[in-house]
């Protein structure tokens, strides 16, 4: 035992810079109860040491923080779209697909569907077609399959007290499949969006992040202050901002864009 424990440390000195989420995952691991659960949640006036009513109160919490759009207006105007820039009809190619399966991360655990990445990376020869089929079958009808909205959510601690249930943000483990879909849409309307993006945004954008964005900011100030000039910082922050996106302006800005929405039901959107 003590032999392989050895083998598995000098791995991860040797593989550090290539894989540090092993190294912080062994890290982790030393920490005491770094991953446990209080053994009694509250949440308002309700208490419970019962794992089943827990989960309950987690999932009532969780559904709770999230606001449905009250005036939902499913009629869009086509004709506010930006003149001579509509995106045509999405489709995939068998060789999009691939790619996207082998680069499918093998350090994940099985998803809700059972299915390990490692398994449609080592089969991606055999599930590129069929796959590819789904995918621009699902587009073209305005259908997304329950089975990949499916998904594994665990609760992570954020901060204040552990035995409360509003200190936990959820975090959702989707299906590998449905990732790829995902993916594979993103990619198709990010190359039409991405011309339309101001340079001042960082967030979710390819080889920006927070470092880039301080960069600018901190050079900015340094050379305002080189001129002896007063510097003003206003920061905001949007509280559980993802679970309050307005979908029908959200929906307008992809029409404005030249995204064509096609309503299938009522429900279901294709691009």
């Amino acid at each position: 035992m003590k032999e392989c424990y050895n083998k598995y440390i000098n791995a991860i000195e040797t593989d550090i810079k290539t894989n540090p989420k092993q190294f912080w995952t062994h890290i982790k691991n030393l920490r005491k109860n770094c991953s446990s659960y209080p053994n009694t949640m509250t949440v308002k006036h309700d208490t419970s040491s019962d794992t089943k009513l827990i989960a309950d109160m987690f999932a009532s919490h969780f559904s709770s923080i999230y606001e449905r759009d009250l005036n939902d207006n499913n009629s869009i105007n086509c004709d506010m779209c930006m003149i001579n820039d509509v995106i045509g009809e999405i489709q995939f190619k068998p060789e999009d697909v691939k790619n996207k399966l082998k680069k499918l991360d093998i350090t994940k655990g099985a998803d809700p569907d059972n299915i390990h990445p490692l398994f449609l990376i080592n089969c991606a020869d055999a599930l590129t077609f069929p796959l590819t089929f789904l995918y621009n079958r699902s587009l073209k009808m305005g259908i997304f399959p329950d089975e990949w909205k499916l998904a594994r959510v665990v609760p992570i601690f954020k901060n204040g007290a552990k035995d409360l249930v509003v200190n936990y943000r959820p975090i959702s483990i989707l299906s590998a499949v449905s990732k790829v879909f995902e993916s594979l849409v993103h990619s198709a309307i990010y190359r039409h969006t991405q011309k339309y993006i101001i340079e001042n945004q960082h967030g979710f954008m390819s080889r920006r992040s927070t470092n880039t964005n301080l960069i600018l900011f901190t050079s900015d100030i340094k050379e305002k202050v080189d001129q002896g000039l007063q510097v003003d910082a206003i920061y905001t922050d949007f509280s559980k901002a993802f679970d309050k996106v307005n979908h029908s302006i959200l929906l307008h800005n992809y029409i404005y864009l030249g995204l064509q929405i096609t309503y299938w039901n009522g429900v279901n959107l294709t691009f």
